[in-house]
């Protein structure tokens, strides 16, 4: 039997990922396990490149992406596929580390 997989909980070694999915949204926000910290990380390249977007879709610009019910369908199965295989996990942190220090964080506290 396959393991549920949990949207809002994916535990990466250095970062925590949840998936928002709504009837008229999108977004991956990953939060640093060290600092607290996190960002919404949809305009970050490995997640544009993975998830296959039209940059220029001005919808997919942003952070947080206005979507159709059924673009929130395909980017649940895909997100599903991509946090569900650690080696993908694992460049997305080296990516997410190289992000951080060019200083393309959005960086927002968690309180």
């Amino acid at each position: 039997m396959e393991a549920r997989f949990n949207m809002k909980n994916i535990n990466g070694k250095r970062y925590r990922f949840e998936i928002e999915a709504g009837h008229a949204h999108f977004a991956i926000k990953a939060q640093c396990k060290t600092t607290g910290r996190y960002s919404f990380i949809n305009n970050l390249n490995a997640i544009i490149s993975a998830f296959n977007v039209n940059l220029n879709d001005f919808r997919f610009c942003e952070s947080i992406w206005d979507v159709t019910s059924q673009e929130t369908k395909k980017f649940k199965a895909i997100a599903k596929k991509l946090f569900t295989d650690r080696c993908f996990i694992s460049y997305l942190e080296k990516k997410l580390d190289e992000d951080r220090i060019e200083g393309e964080w959005e960086n927002i506290s968690s309180i």
